[in-house]
C-alpha cells in the first residue's frame, strides 16, 4: 500500500492492452516525485478498472475532464512512410542474409506489406491535444498509452530528429516533468517541422 500526496504526482498514464481492452480494462499510472529519488517513479493507482473506475481517480490528480476525440490531433501522415521504410529495413536485411544460405528464407519479404499496415496504424493511434491545463498524448499500436502531463510540471522539452526524418521534414518532441521517467509515454513522434528549425509548440503562449 502507497500513499501518493496529490502534489507530488508530475502526470498520468492509462494503459492498456489488446486482452485487456477485450474486456474494457484499464491500468493507471502516475508518475511521482519524491524527496528521495529512490522513491520517485512510477505509482499504480488502479491496476485494471474500466474508464468509469479509472476517471474518478484520475480527476483526483487533474481534476481537468479529458478532451473529446475530436480535440486530438493526428501526426503527420508522413508518420507511415518513415516508420514503413525503418520497419522494412529491420526485416529485409536479415531476410537478405539468410536467403544466401536458406533461399526458401526470402518468402518472408511478403511480410513487407504488414510493415506498411502496421505504420498506418500506428500513425492512426498517435495523436495529440494541447489542452487547456495539460498535454494530451495518446500512442500504442498493441499496447495503448494515454499519458496527460500539465503544463506546470513540464520541465523540459527534447526535440529529436534522426537523418530520415529531416529529409521527410519531421521532428519528435519528449516533454519531460520532474521525477523518474514515463517509460517513453508522452513522446510525440514525427511532428511536421516548421522551416527554421524551430520545434512546434506542445504548449499554449
Amino acid at each position: 500500500e502507497a500513499v501518493i500526496p496529490l502534489r507530488r504526482i508530475q502526470a498520468s498514464v492509462i494503459r492498456s492492452g489488446p486482452v485487456a481492452r477485450l474486456f474494457g480494462w484499464h491500468r493507471l499510472e502516475f508518475q511521482t516525485l519524491s524527496a528521495d529519488a529512490m522513491k520517485s517513479g512510477n505509482q499504480v493507482a488502479v491496476p485494471f478498472g474500466r474508464m468509469e473506475e479509472v476517471l474518478p481517480v484520475l480527476e483526483q490528480a487533474h481534476p481537468h475532464p479529458l478532451p473529446p476525440d475530436e480535440d486530438y490531433i493526428r501526426v503527420s501522415k508522413r508518420h507511415i512512410l518513415r516508420q514503413a521504410i525503418c520497419w522494412t529495413g529491420i526485416l529485409a536485411l536479415p531476410v537478405a542474409g539468410f536467403s544466401i544460405a536458406f533461399p526458401f528464407a526470402a518468402f518472408l519479404l511478403l511480410l513487407l506489406p504488414f510493415a506498411v499496415g502496421g505504420a498506418a496504424l500506428q500513425w492512426r493511434h498517435h495523436r495529440y491535444c494541447l489542452a487547456e491545463e495539460a498535454l494530451h498524448v495518446r500512442e500504442g499500436l498493441l499496447g495503448r498509452r494515454l499519458s496527460v502531463i500539465p503544463y506546470e510540471r513540464i520541465q523540459t522539452i527534447a526535440v529529436d530528429q534522426g537523418p530520415l526524418q529531416r529529409r521527410l521534414g519531421l521532428a519528435s518532441l519528449t516533454p519531460d516533468s520532474a521525477g523518474a521517467s514515463l517509460l517513453g509515454s508522452g513522446h510525440i513522434t514525427n511532428l511536421p517541422a516548421p522551416a527554421g528549425g524551430r520545434p512546434p509548440p506542445v504548449c499554449p503562449p
